[in-house]
C-alpha cells in the first residue's frame, strides 16, 4: 500500500499509481475520507476512464453533435442543437461531465415538464445520447440519464383530423390557389409538410404521383431542398383521387413547383407561414398542417385499408407507428359504439364462421378464442352463443349486436383483414368463409 503521509495543514495525503504508470495524489481530512477518495479514484482506473479529465459539458456537446450527428439532416441536427442550446445548457452546460448527477438531470427535465410530451421527449433523448457516448469514451463510469421519465399530461387532447365533409368544407373556404393546393395535396395524399413543398408538377402523373423531394428550413428561414427523405420508406406512389385533381386543375402552373414562392422557387419558412395564416384566417374551424395528414390516415382506416398497406401509404419506416394511429381511432370506434349503444343504429346479429384457416393456439382457454373473436368483428357486448372448438381448426358461432356501418360483409372482411395484420399476432385468420344473418 502507498506511504500514509498527514500534511501541515492536518490533511492526509496518500500517492496512488494508476495502471497506466501515471501517479496522482489523494486527499482526506480524516483516514476515512483519504480511504474514499482512494477507492473512487482506483474505481475509475479500473473502469478505464480518464482520469484527471475535466471535460465540460458544453464541450462534450459540440464533439458529440459533431462527430455522432454530421451525417444526419440539417433540419435534425438543428433539432437537437436547439434541444441542447435552450433546455440543457443552461442548466448543465457549464458543469464537467463527472460531475453530472441524476438529480442534476432530474432539474434539466424539470424545465420542460410544462411543455408537450414531443420536446420532453427531444430533450430527454439529447441528454442520454450526450452521456451514453460519454461513457463510451470513458469520461465518466455511470449514466445519470438511465431512469430518466418525462412528465404526462392529463390535459385533453384536441381534435386531430378532419373528417371528409370539413376536409372539403376547408377547401372550399380557402381562396388562395397556393394554400388550397398545399391543404388539398396532404388532405387527400397524406404527404408532410416538407413532401408537400416540395412537389413538382412534373411529379404527377394521370393517376399518381411521386414523393421524392423535400423542403425544410434548417437554417430556420431559407429552403433547402433534397432528394433525401425523413426516412427511406417515405420514398413512395401515391393514387391521385379525382377531388385532388380538380382543385389542381385550377392551380395555376406558373413554377415547377406546385407550392412555389411568390416570386418562384421553393417556398421559405416566412413564406409558407403567411401561406398557413391565410389558411387559417379563412377555415371555418381551428386547424394545423399535420391534421391534414393525419386526417388522410383516418380515412384508411375508416376505408378498410390493411395496416401494411397504409404504412406504405403513409410512408411510415415502422409498422409500429402505424399501428399506433388505428389503435387510437379503433378506441374511438369503441366509445362511439359505447355512446350509442342505446339507440336504434345497432343490428342484432348472428355470426357463423367456419373453415380450415381460422387458427387458434394451441391449448387456448374457450373464453380467450371466444374474445378473440369477439374484437376481430368489432362486436359491442357479445353475447356468445354455441360454439365448438377442437384443436387448431374451429368451427365458431356467435350472437352479439354490431354497428351499423358493420353490418355488411365488405366491412366485416375489412375489419377481419385488419386484425390478421394487428400486432398481437396471436391468432391468424385468412379470408375464412364467413356468413353473416340478421336475427
Amino acid at each position: 500500500m502507498a506511504k500514509l503521509k498527514k500534511r501541515k495543514d492536518g490533511r492526509y495525503q496518500r500517492k496512488i499509481t494508476l495502471s497506466d504508470g501515471r501517479q496522482r495524489v489523494v486527499y482526506g481530512r480524516t483516514l476515512a475520507e483519504l480511504n474514499a477518495a482512494e477507492d473512487a479514484l482506483r474505481a475509475q482506473d479500473n473502469a478505464g476512464l480518464q482520469i484527471g479529465d475535466h471535460t465540460l459539458v458544453g464541450e462534450w456537446a459540440k464533439i458529440w453533435l459533431k462527430t455522432y450527428k454530421s451525417s444526419i439532416k440539417l433540419s435534425s441536427q438543428k433539432s437537437y442543437k436547439d434541444a441542447y442550446n435552450l433546455h440543457i445548457m443552461p442548466y448543465i452546460g457549464s458543469m464537467e461531465l463527472q460531475d453530472v448527477r441524476p438529480v442534476h438531470i432530474r432539474d434539466v427535465m424539470a424545465g420542460v415538464a410544462d411543455k408537450s410530451q414531443s420536446l420532453q421527449h427531444k430533450v430527454k433523448i439529447t441528454l442520454q445520447q450526450i452521456f451514453r457516448t460519454a461513457q463510451e469514451n470513458h469520461l465518466i463510469r455511470d449514466d445519470p440519464t438511465d431512469g430518466t421519465k418525462e412528465t404526462p399530461h392529463a390535459r385533453p387532447k384536441g381534435k386531430e383530423y378532419l373528417t371528409l365533409t370539413e376536409g372539403e368544407a376547408l377547401l372550399q373556404s380557402v381562396t388562395d390557389p397556393r394554400a388550397r393546393a398545399f391543404c388539398a395535396i396532404c388532405f387527400y395524399c397524406g404527404l408532410r409538410r416538407s413532401e408537400a413543398l416540395g412537389l413538382q408538377w412534373s411529379d404527377i402523373g394521370p393517376a399518381s404521383l411521386v414523393v421524392g423531394r423535400s423542403v425544410t428550413f434548417p437554417d430556420s428561414n431559407q429552403p433547402m431542398v433534397s432528394t433525401e427523405l425523413k426516412t427511406h420508406a417515405a420514398h413512395r406512389i401515391l393514387p391521385v383521387p379525382a377531388a385532388l385533381r380538380a382543385v389542381l386543375v385550377e392551380t395555376p402552373h406558373t413554377d415547377p413547383y406546385v407550392v412555389p414562392a411568390a416570386a418562384g422557387g421553393p417556398l421559405s419558412k416566412s413564406g409558407y407561414n403567411k401561406l398557413w395564416h391565410k389558411v387559417q384566417a379563412s377555415a371555418p374551424f381551428p386547424v394545423h398542417a399535420h391534421m391534414l395528414r393525419h386526417s388522410y390516415a383516418t380515412a384508411l382506416y375508416h376505408a378498410g385499408v390493411d395496416l401494411r398497406t397504409a404504412q406504405q401509404l403513409l410512408g411510415h419506416s415502422s409498422i409500429q407507428m402505424t399501428a399506433k394511429i388505428y389503435t387510437h381511432l379503433e378506441a374511438e370506434d369503441g366509445l362511439q359504439v359505447g355512446n350509442k349503444h342505446s339507440t336504434p343504429q345497432f343490428h342484432h346479429f348472428k355470426l357463423l364462421i367456419r373453415g380450415s384457416r381460422i387458427r387458434v393456439p394451441a391449448g387456448a382457454p374457450k373464453q380467450t378464442a371466444e374474445r378473440w373473436f369477439c374484437r376481430l368483428f368489432f362486436c359491442f357486448c357479445p353475447k356468445t352463443g354455441p360454439a365448438s372448438f377442437a384443436g387448431p381448426v374451429q368451427r365458431v358461432e356467435l350472437f352479439g349486436t354490431l354497428p351499423c356501418q358493420y353490418r355488411s360483409w365488405r366491412s366485416i372482411q375489412y375489419s377481419q383483414r385488419w386484425w390478421a395484420s394487428s400486432a398481437s399476432r396471436q391468432t391468424h385468420w385468412n379470408s375464412a368463409p364467413c356468413s353473416v344473418r340478421k336475427l
